[in-house]
């Protein structure tokens, strides 16, 4: 909607001490029962009406001066394709934010740039993705504040690497609590940095269309408490480590569309089927689909 400004109701003053907004006579409409608005492309939207229990919000291609109404909203999900929307909202509405999705940040460099907000998001945050930020390389400073932090996901990541230590990545400090992490094509990772042994606690691993991924640590073993392992469309994985005869939380492993892998996980005679044969779901193909 490339012409739409906002919502407005005409307002007819009744004695002297009704005041009217900057708009002529209009004032926004508030919409009191809403729990859910998604704005997209509607470049001229400068303001969008009351919506007072607003808990989950998505805002993709809009207006930079957008201006949101309501001091008591208490978000609860996010997502947005700009940073300074985020930045620009106030920490009174994100208090309470559980899920946080920034999608399509073509500028967004570092997640040092969300330090503050991170900070403000410490003991609600539940949830993070980054998708689609084509110069995102670093999310080494910011993510240490999330101590309640369950679910990360890494999508469509063109320029971040995760095989070396260089990125400083705070995996401890997210020890506690994160229980999913989801890497989905992100393209530059060749390896499983050391810091991700950290993540004792980590229930779901999942390796997605990570076509450089040439190999998985020896210490992967020291996931102890993994229970679901997906490796999907990785086409340079060639074998699995010795360390999976370790695995005895692992109950639910799908090898899908991993060439390499394939003939060498399979009954009855696959050269690494030993080292999972153990495992009580297992779940082998050459192809595999989203």
């Amino acid at each position: 909607m490339r012409n739409l400004k906002g919502w407005w109701k005409q307002v007819e003053p009744i004695d002297s001490d009704v005041t009217l907004s900057e708009y002529d006579g209009r004032r926004s409409m508030q919409f009191s029962k809403l729990s859910k608005l998604e704005i997209r492309r509607c470049p001229n939207l400068r303001m969008l009406p009351l919506c007072p229990i607003v808990e989950d919000l998505q805002l993709c291609d809009a207006n930079k001066e957008l201006l949101i109404l309501g001091s008591g909203l208490k978000l609860k999900s996010l997502t947005v394709d700009n940073v300074e929307e985020l930045m620009s909202l106030p920490n009174h509405c994100l208090h309470q934010l559980s899920h946080l999705s920034i999608n399509g940040d073509n500028k967004l460099q570092s997640s040092e740039t969300l330090g503050e907000v991170f900070t403000t998001l410490s003991s609600s945050l539940q949830s993070l993705e980054f998708s689609s930020c084509d110069k995102l390389r670093s999310i080494s400073k910011g993510l240490e504040h999330l101590t309640a932090l369950e679910n990360l996901r890494l999508k469509f990541l063109e320029e971040l690497d995760l095989s070396t230590s260089k990125d400083g990545i705070p995996w401890k400090a997210l020890n506690t609590n994160l229980r999913m992490l989801h890497l989905l094509q992100v393209d530059k990772l060749v390896g499983l940095s050391n810091r991700f042994r950290n993540l004792e606690n980590l229930r779901s691993l999942h390796l997605a269309r990570c076509n450089e991924l040439k190999e998985l640590p020896e210490w992967i073993d020291c996931l102890t408490s993994l229970e679901y392992l997906e490796l999907y469309r990785c086409h340079e994985l060639r074998y699995l480590p010795e360390a999976f005869h370790n695995l005895t939380s692992l109950n639910q492993l799908e090898i899908m569309g991993c060439h390499g892998l394939t003939e060498r996980c399979q009954s009855p005679n696959g050269a690494d089927l030993p080292k999972i044969q153990h495992i009580p779901l297992l779940y082998v193909v050459d192809e595999g689909y989203y």
